[in-house]
């Protein structure tokens, strides 16, 4: 039997296979057009994502690497929708093979830009999903699951987004704003989950103080807004003003129990400076702060300048063996009261101008005459003292011409530009680096006091508008 004629003008039927195969194509150029919609791509980068993309290059180790970055910014591969993982993966794939044919283009750099971009955001998005779990928490190891969670993201993605780069500033910004949301949250919660937030912030403390804390300090010098480490890690914590005055007091107990141990001890170490700027500063300052200068850190205060960095060691050694020889001088022959408050004070003077420590030399500066007056009597008092001079009065017995030597430190602080001289100020070379910085310290003060007369006149002008009648 003859098979009927079939008209040539018709094409052939397609077979089930091409069909699908078609139909596959049709779909992954849909999928792509979609992705570059989306993406917002220009033309050519859009053009340079078709001409890569290649199916077969979508397989398990392309998978894996773009899973391992995605980690990187705290997320879960597997937290994507399938047409999400697959639209990382291009554009992953994208840049992966730019970088192989070793070619550095605006391209790769808007694709790479673009992946950052979307994972940051996304990122975020998820600290705002852990925050809310962490809210509605009712028991202690479903909170501590909850802020675990919270803080390990918020540690992964500090280090995608240093804001030393521009572009990074409103993710940094927004990270720095969700970690204050979770520090002021623990008001709201009852005194069990409080416990958890004390025990998680104390585990993570150097992601606090070092990656947010500290970076956000840097940040601000180099945007010439520079603010003391004290002013930034209160407020990236978000306390209150009575909250900082609980923090205080309780370090103001811990460090009187510490200078009646240290005076004990036969004689006084730069260690035990150390140790008592760090226990008077905790959750005041970072744990960083409480180590002598160095590196590059070069200190401005009032009209002076702190000792330069690499001699800070040097300098603080030469105070404390001053002070010792005292101390042999008082076991040998004796020292009136009179004269070791005299000497006491001007040790105190002496760190105050070397400025050892990156910030709040000013306390521990009187902590150590505080220790040194114990070690002659003198009980210092556990309830904090909030008035300097009045502490200063108390330390030194009264004692008239001891407190004009501190006195005369400060008006010289405010008033007379100069530097510590101390035995490495005669070193070759060392004056002129020390004049150049008093004439910088001399500028910032000059700054400062005019930021602060506009500030003043603004605030004058201001409360004037307010009070004028409609």
């Amino acid at each position: 039997m003859e098979e009927p004629r079939r008209d040539r003008s018709e094409p052939p039927p397609i077979p089930p296979e091409a069909r699908e195969l078609r139909e596959h194509e049709r779909d992954e150029k849909g999928f792509l057009l979609d992705t570059v919609r989306e993406l917002g791509l220009s033309p050519q980068p859009a053009l340079e994502v078709l001409a890569r993309y290649d199916t077969r290059a979508m397989n398990d180790e392309l998978r894996e690497s773009t899973a391992s970055l995605t980690e990187r910014y705290g997320i879960k591969f597997t937290e994507f929708s399938t047409k999400e993982q697959k639209q990382i993966m291009v554009l992953y794939h994208s840049v992966e093979e730019t970088k192989s044919a070793e070619t550095t283009n605006e391209f790769a750099d808007k694709l790479t830009r673009l992946m950052h971009d979307g994972l940051t955001r996304r990122a975020l998005r998820r600290l705002d999903a852990l925050k809310n779990e962490l809210m509605g928490a009712k028991q202690e190891e479903e909170a501590r699951d909850a802020l675990r969670g919270l803080l390990d993201s918020m540690a992964v993605l500090a280090r995608q987004i240093p804001p030393d780069k521009k572009e990074n500033e409103p993710y940094w910004q927004g990270l720095l704003a969700r970690f204050q949301q979770v520090a002021t949250s623990r008001r709201e919660m009852g005194a069990h989950i409080q416990r958890v937030y004390d025990e998680l912030f104390e585990e993570f403390q150097p992601l606090i103080e070092d990656e947010l804390v500290q970076v956000e300090i840097e940040r601000r010098m180099k945007a010439g807004r520079p603010q003391s480490a004290e002013a930034v890690m209160q407020e990236i914590y978000g306390r209150t003003r009575d909250e900082i005055e609980v923090v205080k007091r309780r370090n103001r107990e811990d460090v009187v129990l510490e200078i009646m141990k240290m005076k004990e001890e036969p004689y006084v170490t730069i260690e035990q400076l150390a140790r008592l700027h760090e226990v008077n500063n905790r959750d005041v300052v970072p744990r960083k702060e409480s180590r002598l200068r160095g590196g590059e850190e070069v200190i401005y205060f009032g009209m002076r300048m702190g000792t330069l960095p690499e001699d800070v060691r040097t300098e603080v050694e030469q105070v404390v063996g001053r002070v010792n020889a005292l101390v042999d001088e008082q076991a040998v022959s004796g020292v009136s009261q009179f004269r070791y408050e005299m000497a006491a004070a001007q040790a105190h003077n002496d760190l105050l101008d070397i400025h050892p420590f990156p910030d709040r030399n000013g306390s521990t500066s009187l902590l150590f005459l505080e220790l040194l007056a114990a070690r002659r009597g003198y009980e210092p008092a556990k309830e904090r003292e909030s008035n300097y001079y009045r502490q200063l009065r108390q330390a030194l017995g009264n004692n008239p011409i001891a407190i004009g030597i501190v006195g005369y430190e400060q008006y010289r602080i405010r008033y007379r530009p100069g530097y510590y001289e101390g035995i490495t100020t005669g070193e070759k070379g060392r004056k002129e680096l020390y004049a150049y910085g008093v004439e910088r310290a001399r500028t910032l003060t000059r700054e400062i006091l005019e930021r602060h007369r506009r500030e003043k006149a603004e605030r004058r002008k201001a409360k004037k508008r307010k009070e004028k009648p409609n």
